[in-house]
Order: C-alpha cells, then structure tokens, then sequence
C-alpha cells in the first residue's frame, strides 16, 4: 500500500483500539446481545454495528471524497477521535438499557452503571479521579517527568521518526509571534471553535515549517521544542474540558495558549515554579471566573471585561520577556482581592442572618413545646390560661431562651411559672391544699405580671387576663372547678415540637448522598427555575432543618434548598457540582497532564527489546 494510506490506516486502527480498550465491558455486552438477536453467537468485534470499528470505517469512507492533504486528514480523525469516540459509553449504556428493556439477556452478568466522569487531556481520556493522590514533584523534576513521559509516549507512536533538520528556537518563536498577533485581532471565539483550533496550533506550526514525517518533510521540531508545545497544549486541553469555568471564560483564557507556549520556551521554570508569575496570573484569571454567570455584562468594569482586557494586553504585549505576566497579573490582583474581601464581608452577613433566624426559630419550637406539652396534658385547663401562655409568657420564655439560654435561671424560672400556673387552676380538695393556693397565688400573679410588663405585653389586655384568673383562683379556694373551656377537644397524642419536624432525606441513593456530604464552600451548578444557569457556593447549612444557603461570587444570597432540593437537582440532571474549586487550575492540569500521561504509558503493552 502506499505511504499515505499505511498512516492514515494506522491512525484509524489506533482510535478503534483506543476506542474498543475503553469501553470493554461495554462492548462486551452487546456483542452477546446483539449475537442474540442475530442467531451469531460468533460475531466479531468489527461487526458490532455501534462499535467502534464500523463507526470509523464509515466515517473514513464519509470522508474519501475530500481534496485534503494527508497531515489535514490524520487532524481530521484525531478530533473524530477525540470529540465523538471518546465520548461513546453513555450511547453503549442506552443501547444496552434498550437491549434489558426488551429481555435481551435481561440477566447478563454485566452491569451497566452510570459511566464514570471522565476529563480529556492532551487527547486521553481518564477517569476525574483526584489529581492529588500522589503529590506533584516541583521544579526541574517535574518538568524531567512530563518530558520522559512524553517522549514515551512518542517512542510507541507506529508512525516513523525521520532525521531532519531542526527548527531554530529563534525561527519557531517568530512563528508563534505571528500567530499571537493574528490571536489578538480575532478576538475569543466559542468553545466550539476553540477546540478545533486547539487541535489545529500544532499543525499549523508543522505546515509553516514544512514539518512532518513524510516525504515533503523538510524540518523537525528540536526535542524541547516539542516537549513544550505538547506540555502547554495539554493544559489548555485541561482548560477547554474544565467544568469549574464557564465557556466564555474558557474562550478567553485559551487566547493564552500561544504566549503560554513562547514563555515556556523562554522559561520553562513555568512549569515548575508554582510562584511564577505567568502561573499565578492564570491561577488568579481562572479564580475569578469560576463562579461568574455569563450575564450578558461584557462592559470593561465588569469581570468578563477586566479579564478581556488582560489576555489582550498579554497578547499585545508579551514578546519574551516574562515581566509582561508579572505586570499583568500585579494589575489583576488587587481587583480580585477587593471582590474576595468584598464577598466575604456580604456572605458572612448572609450567614449570620441564617443563624440567627434557625436559632429563633429553634427556639420558638422549645418554647411552643414546653408550652403545648402542658396544656394537652390537662385537658380541663381553662381558657384564661391557655391565653396567657400562648399570647404573652410564650414571648417571655423566649426571650429568656435566645437572651441566656437553656441552662439559665431566667429559662427554668420561666417554665417553672408555667407549672405554678397550671397547678393553681386545677381543683384544690383539702384544706392544706387550698391554703398552699392561697400563699401561692400573690407571688405567682407578681411574677406573671412582670414578666408580661418586660416585653411591653398590652396593659389592658394584661388586667383582662388577671381578673380572668382571678375568678379560676377563687374558685379552686372554694374548692370547685374553675369554668370548662369551650371546644377544643384533647387530641391523642401532643403535637410534634417544630425543631423535632426537619427536613431531611431518605438515604435511598448516591444523589441523596451526595447532597449530605457537600461541604461549606463547596460550588454547585444548576437550573433555576426560570431556566436560568445559575453558580453559587454552599455558604451555610444548618444541621437542624436540612437548609442550604448558596451564595454567588460577590457573597449575595442566590438560592435557599432543602437537601433533598440539591439530591433532586442531581439526580434530574439540573445540577452538578463543581469540583476542586479551591486548587489552583495551573495545579489540577498539571496533575490531570501526569495521570493521563501515565495512565497512556501503562495501557501500552510492552514490547520486547532485541538483543
């Protein structure tokens, strides 16, 4: 076969093994079921009608017709690979839910669960596992383990390695000045050309040139080079695929790829340096944009408008000289620190506000406890004395509880008055017992009447209820009931305290969960329900009624929900929860860029070396 087509035939076979490694269970299951249904017990692996295999095929043949060059092909399935196989086990699970739902091997020993989140990096795809189960080397070695894993990776490519001529460092920075300038008059594209020009930085570089590995090659990137571009590349694949930065934002930062890859040839302590400037200036930018909602708002004092103007400063200004990030960044960071302090003052508002409204109404519901307890326990009380409980004292025990608390003489003084005071209406049938009531009557009425005095109760109303009670004492001195009340029959059982009703959920699933477990400060993602995308971080929850708090970037209240609203949000679908908010990107790329490194080094089998 000729040249073009072995490498075009190689670049289709590794997708498909990609493709066919990846989704092995999977695939494994509607082989059998699709052998079921077909009589074929023995149907191969490229005659799965979904699988990998025949969708590349017909997507090659979709595209024999296209007067392109062979490096523009080999870009064509890389992104074939990267946007549509990579992405095909949600389809395997609906096809073999399909399958289940007929009775096609309803029983298969293969369990299909929901697909693992995954994050695509440099064009593999691994499992969002944390990036900090082993922590990062610093410095040079950190940059050493990037570069000997990726040119491991290179050393297993089928495609053959030519000796050619390199590119001078000079020439290659030329290049990429050209291509920043024509960055800096487009201005952000979408997301959506924004990968395909991602995928395409390195082919227009090799097309300048006249790099590649066939026989038009003229030129080869030098090994550091390379190293280079592939190692900024890969962050920027981590920026595009990050669900912490809304698209816009994504579409500005990734502007940078091309000073990020000059200054990394420059200085490649970029990378290891967890203090440079270029790294903190890109930290701080993509802090600033996680938790911001595209508004429509793109005027140069909003955020949207103040991180524009640093990327084309960036892009404008940077040459070689990394003091432009510096600059850069000195300018940023003072307005970012103002908006921090500036929401953190708001939200701890928020959050004393929320506390002070649970502890009010924690202890409304001890008071109305205390209180209700009581009166479903004497069935006979008179209504004089319900009314004095519910309208006036109930403040007074209140005010004794939120003031000085539970423990307090003020709060047992309080619930000990409620049970004077229904003792002293209860039928009084000896004579010892009528003159306990006697000697306790004044200090009791002496009490209420301060009580009631202390929280500016209605004076008026006050002597009513006095001269009310007045009569229920004189009759228990006689020794007679005091009057019925009217209605109000005794229910079964008292009712539940307020505090005691709380919000919770069943813990039936992995959203209900899910939603227990978020921590204070942690991001959540979701719908509103006027279809509105909405960003807030989980502010304040209280342990007693289930409620969250959700605030935005500026420390303002934008969402209140039980946990089982935030279990429901997950489970539909509406919501998701943004995860490692706190690490700083340059961080959490530089991880996800060894694990997927590693992770592609150990699925390669290894290959015997000759003697």
């Amino acid at each position: 076969v000729g040249e073009d087509e072995l490498e075009e035939t190689l670049a289709i076979n590794a997708l498909v093994s990609k493709g066919e490694s990846r989704f092995e269970r999977q695939l494994g299951a509607l082989k059998q079921r699709f052998g079921k249904v077909t009589g074929r017990a023995d149907m191969a692996d490229d005659e799965n009608p979904v699988g990998p295999a025949v969708l590349a095929d017909c997507f090659r043949k979709a595209i024999a017709e296209l007067q392109v060059e062979l490096a523009v092909r080999l870009v064509i399935f890389k992104l074939f690979d990267r946007q549509l196989v990579s992405h095909l086990g949600s389809l395997y699970d609906d096809v073999n839910a399909r399958f289940e739902k007929a009775g096609v091997l309803a029983n298969l020993n293969l369990k299909m669960r929901r697909q693992q989140p995954t994050t695509t990096v440099g064009g593999l795809t691994m499992p969002a596992v944390d990036p900090y189960a082993e922590p990062l080397p610093e410095g040079s070695e950190l940059v050493g383990m990037l570069s000997n894993l990726l040119r491991s990776q290179r050393a297993a490519s089928p495609l053959p390695l030519l000796s050619l001529p390199v590119v001078p460092t000079p020439d290659l920075l030329g290049a990429l000045s050209a291509l920043q300038q024509t960055a800096l008059k487009e201005g952000p594209p979408d997301v959506a050309a924004l990968r395909s020009a991602q995928a395409n930085v390195r082919e227009t570089l090799l097309q300048m040139f006249g790099i590649g590995n066939g026989p038009k090659a003229s030129r080869a990137l030098g090994s550091v080079d390379e190293d280079v571009i592939d190692m900024v590349s890969m962050l920027f694949d981590f920026i595009l695929d990050d669900r912490n930065l809304p698209d816009a934002m994504k579409a500005l930062l990734s502007r940078l790829q091309i000073p990020m890859i000059k200054l990394a040839i420059v200085d490649r302590a970029f990378f290891g340096k967890k203090n440079h400037p270029a790294r903190r200036l890109l930290n701080n930018l993509a802090k600033a944009g996680t938790g911001w909602i595209d508004d429509g708002d793109r005027s140069p004092k909003s955020l949207y408008g103040r991180v524009e103007a640093i990327v084309d400063r960036i892009l404008a200004e940077f040459d070689t000289d990394p003091k432009a990030f510096e600059a850069a960044n000195n300018e940023f960071e003072p307005f970012l620190e103002t908006e921090i302090r500036g929401a953190a003052v708001a939200e701890e508002r928020i959050r004393q506000v929320s506390r002070g409204q649970e502890q009010l109404k924690v202890a409304r519901s001890r008071v109305t406890d205390v209180i209700e307890k009581r009166i479903w326990s004497h069935a006979e009380l008179p209504e004089v004395v319900k009314d004095i409980l519910r309208s006036g004292w109930k403040d007074v025990m209140l005010l004794a509880l939120l003031r000085e608390g539970e423990d307090s003489p003020s709060w047992k003084k309080s619930v000990d008055v409620v049970d004077r005071l229904v003792w002293s209406v209860t039928p009084k049938g000896t004579p010892a017992e009528r003159q306990e009531l006697l000697s306790a009557i004044p200090p009791l009425l002496a009490e209420i009447k301060d009580g009631l005095a202390m929280i500016s109760f209605d004076t008026r109303r006050s002597n009513e209820l006095m001269k009310e009670l007045q009569s229920c004492h004189i009759a228990c001195l006689r020794g007679s009931a005091p009057p019925a009340p009217a209605g109000e029959p005794r229910v079964a059982e008292p009712p539940p305290a307020v505090a005691d009703v709380k919000a919770g959920v069943v813990h039936d699933d992995e959203f209900n969960i899910q939603a227990l477990n978020m921590a204070v400060g942690t991001w959540l993602e979701w719908v509103g329900d006027d279809g509105q995308m909405l960003r807030g971080k989980l502010s304040w929850k209280s342990e007693v009624t289930g409620t969250y708090i959700f605030v935005n970037r500026k420390g303002m209240k934008i969402g209140e929900m039980s946990v089982a609203d935030v279990a429901d949000l997950l489970r539909g679908e509406r919501g998701q929860i943004l995860e490692q908010t706190d690490a700083p990107l340059m961080e959490r790329a530089l991880a996800a860029m060894v694990n997927a490194l590693k992770q592609g080094q150990e699925a390669r089998p290894t290959a015997e070396v000759p003697a």
